[in-house]
């Protein structure tokens, strides 16, 4: 199964999908921004868990680890650029065959670009059957519109509406609402998907690095 890695503010935003071929992502960017960022969190953020996956951060805002709880999921792998920036994700899954047949390993990879004050422009998630690439035309993150290509099975354009109807009280969401609008260029397809997370946050301290007083 598909894990996903929530990358996105609390605010509501509007995604256009279109087509474009898939290809490498690269950094314009000179200085090396903490990973928050990157998955545009605020807070002191130690742990992000959304379906199998759990994204782990050190104290610093660094992502240290992105695990699976799915046995048959490998953790993820990162690999960042000179300038520090997660350029690409990835992981493995074991399929189970049928009979005598040797299991299969299939990939999951998604990559990233960003823009010159370090946030995402575009994406490109690529599994086993499809690619689709999605190109913010927002400044300062993922949370506005974009285009998007879609290469695979059923190539389709569309518009997909994302809105917030629960948040912490740091401001990041924790349960994210997308209404999507689909065309094969004959019919529409809608559809609307609720997304939860949950947010773990290191104890904040004061300046002597003593725990605060809760």
């Amino acid at each position: 199964m598909k894990k996903s890695i929530s990358l996105f503010l609390t605010m509501t935003a509007v995604l256009t999908i279109g087509f474009s071929a898939c290809g490498n992502s690269q950094s314009n960017t000179a200085d090396a921004p903490t990973d928050m960022k990157f998955v545009e969190v605020q807070g002191p953020v130690k742990a992000i868990i959304e379906g199998s996956a759990t994204t782990n951060f050190d104290r610093s805002g660094q992502i240290t680890s992105i695990t699976n709880d799915d046995p048959a999921n490998t953790p993820y792998t990162i690999q960042r650029n000179s300038d520090g920036q997660i350029v690409k994700l990835s992981f493995k899954e074991t399929q189970e065959t049928y009979g005598e047949l040797p299991s299969e390993e299939l990939e999951w990879t998604y990559t990233y670009t960003y823009d010159a004050l370090g946030y995402v422009i575009e994406t490109t998630e690529t599994d086993p059957w499809s690619c689709t690439t999605f190109k913010f035309t927002n400044n300062g993150g993922r949370h506005g519109s974009a285009r998007v290509k879609m290469e695979g099975k059923n190539d389709r354009a569309g518009i997909v509406t994302y809105s917030y109807p629960e948040v912490d009280a740091y401001g990041n969401w924790t349960k994210r609402k997308s209404n999507v609008v689909l065309s094969n260029g004959e019919s529409d397809e809608k559809n609307e998907y609720y997304t939860s997370r949950e947010i773990v946050y290191w104890e904040e301290t004061s300046s002597d690095g003593q725990p605060k007083e809760k």
